[in-house]
């Protein structure tokens, strides 16, 4: 039987029941603990990990095997509907039923804006957002935003050579298709190099846009010298290398006018236009908002190289972003509101290339997941699954992959500023040159989707989705065979169970009660990993893999009380998902 039973955040209980077996008193354990003793998580491995038929294991298979798409990267939910928006980098939008047995002929297409979006290497077509009041009526109800790289069709231009947008596009509904002569540009910012943009897009909880763009290719053009990182730890130069949050309602309660327009990368063709921003307003909670005209107060958060990818946890309010090195480290930063994720003074968890700006901007953020290049050399992902179909397994992880191997793992949040807990959870993913994992993506129930591209304006793309390849373990059906009972004719316990009492037990039909709880750890409990966080108003923390357990028993004489019927024992497991 599953449970969570405040104040244990434990997931799952397990029930040995003895029947016909009868003990006197003098019989009963020994318990407590004399000396620390060394005991492994889920009580030496005699439980499972996860919820008893939950995923063990995981594999990938096609969510929609009769549909293909050129270089899928962005999905979302249309509003109101069983529909999906599938955004192609290569400058195409489609909308088809969340259904597998769609087919390719019902795939509608939305927006063909092939012949206005650069693509190569890293530019193209990257995201599309609705509005919060998408469907609802009144001035906003049929706009959407829109973040990609313009091609301009103008004298000079070559494959490096782009504006990155913000823009806006409204959503005609009697076709459920966009307006193709509706766009309305916000921000127009020139770029003199393919690499490194990106242009993930939400709405948070304050009904304002966010959206991310790394350096510009400005570490690639400079060769990762101090001298090539112009762009990255600066507020007064151009939208690059930061998290932008705007407010497109310019509501004057909410936000101000923008007091400072963006400046071009250096080497734009001659007659091309000047980079620039309108239509929206500066939230004023914005953390350099109150700087006036000295900054671009749209930054909220600096520091990024190249984030593919950033996604919104809508229950914490946290910004997951996978930002991809230069030549050492990948990075899962959590970037709250005026944080600095330290590109290029910082690399991952490592110093340099560059140095910090004097004197330094924001708060300073390590990443809460980092590895080298032995692990990978692209990541992907920071979606952190909130679905109802794997939340015994999946619940509240943050999942992520790398592009260049094709893995996939999982990381489980640990309290204390601990770091978290990481387990590979898919192998084999298809890799290639721009061939494989290239976002997670999630439905209107928040289950989760994988974009995989077939390489850049290559058809042949495809939606995945995880599936089982294994189930979780049962527990013991024994209880002999948990081996919490050194001596089951005693109850002596094994070592390391620690006997403890509540200050105002239930009454449960006369019966008598007794309590041990079993910690993972070492046999010197002397980490954070193997702490009770105790907290006098809410809920205990506990570590993964403790196991608590209730024994009942009752008297059968009422004129000798020495003379006792064992009932039942019960378990109740932490894993990693419930214990925090």
């Amino acid at each position: 039987m599953l449970c969570t039973p405040p104040p244990l955040r434990c997931v799952f209980a397990f029930a040995a029941l003895l029947t016909g077996l009868s003990a006197s008193r003098s019989e009963a354990a020994t318990g407590g603990l004399n000396a620390p003793a060394s005991v492994a998580p889920f009580l030496n491995g005699a439980f499972p990990e996860v919820d008893p038929g939950q995923p063990a294991d995981w594999a990938t298979e096609n969510a929609f095997p009769n549909l293909t798409f050129v270089d899928p990267l962005w999905l979302t939910p249309v509003p109101g509907g069983n529909d999906l928006l599938l955004v192609g980098k290569n400058g195409q939008i489609w909308r088809f039923e969340n259904n597998p047995s769609t087919t390719q002929a019902q795939v509608v297409s939305v927006l063909d804006w092939r012949t206005k979006t650069q693509t190569s290497e890293d530019q193209g077509l990257y995201s599309l957002v609705f509005h919060p009041r998408f469907g609802q009526g009144g001035p906003n109800s049929n706009y959407t935003y829109v973040c990609y790289n313009y091609k301009p069709s103008l004298a000079g231009a070559d494959p490096n050579n782009s504006y990155w947008r913000v823009s806006r596009f409204t959503w005609i509904p009697a076709t459920g298709k966009l307006d193709p002569a509706s766009e309305y540009v916000l921000m127009h910012q020139y770029d003199n190099c393919r690499w490194h943009a990106g242009g993930a897009m939400f709405f948070d909880n304050a009904g304002f846009l966010n959206v991310v763009c790394g350096d510009g290719g400005d570490s690639a053009e400079g060769g990762g010298l101090p001298g090539g990182l112009s762009r990255t730890q600066r507020l007064d130069h151009g939208l690059f290398s930061g998290m932008f949050r705007i407010d497109v309602d310019n509501d004057p309660v909410k936000s101000g006018p923008i007091l400072r327009q963006p400046e071009d990368a250096s080497g734009k063709p001659s007659g091309w236009p000047d980079s620039y921003t309108q239509g929206y307003g500066i939230p004023r909670t914005n953390p350099w908002a109150g700087l006036g005209s000295s900054v671009l107060g749209e930054y909220v958060g600096l520091g990024l190289r190249s984030p593919h990818t950033a996604h919104y946890d809508a229950e914490t309010g946290d910004v997951w972003i996978g930002d991809v090195g230069q030549k050492a480290r990948e990075e899962m930063t959590r970037l709250p509101l005026g944080g600095n994720a330290q590109w290029g003074y910082g690399e991952g968890a490592i110093v340099g290339p560059g140095t910090a700006a004097v004197p330094p901007i924001g708060t300073d953020i390590l990443p809460d997941i980092d590895y080298g290049r032995s692990v990978g050399g692209c990541i992907i992902g920071g979606m952190r699954y909130r679905g109802a179909k794997w939340s015994g397994s999946l619940g509240g992880k943050i999942l992520y992959g790398d592009h260049n191997n094709g893995k996939i793992w999982t990381a489980t949040l640990n309290p204390g500023g601990l770091p978290p807990t990481i387990k590979l959870i898919v192998e084999g993913f298809a890799v290639g040159r721009k061939v494989g994992l290239a976002n997670f993506c999630t439905d209107d129930a928040g289950e989760i989707y994988l974009m995989k591209i077939n390489g850049t304006n290559q058809p042949g793309g495809t939606i995945l989705k995880l599936v089982p390849a294994g189930a979780s373990a049962e527990p013991p059906q024994l209880l002999s065979q948990t081996g919490f009972f050194s001596n089951l004719a005693t109850l002596e316990t094994m070592p390391g169970a620690i006997p403890y009492t509540v200050a105002a037990p239930l009454w449960s039909d006369a019966s008598a009660k007794k309590r041990w709880i079993v910690l993972p750890n070492d046999g010197t409990h002397n980490t954070e990993a193997e702490d009770i966080v105790f907290d006098e108003d809410g809920p205990w923390l506990f570590p993964a893999g403790t196991v608590m357990a209730k024994h009942f028993e009752m008297a059968t004489d009422a004129n000798d009380p020495s003379k006792v019927k064992r009932l039942e024992t019960r378990f109740l497991v932490c894993t990693a998902g419930g214990g925090k």
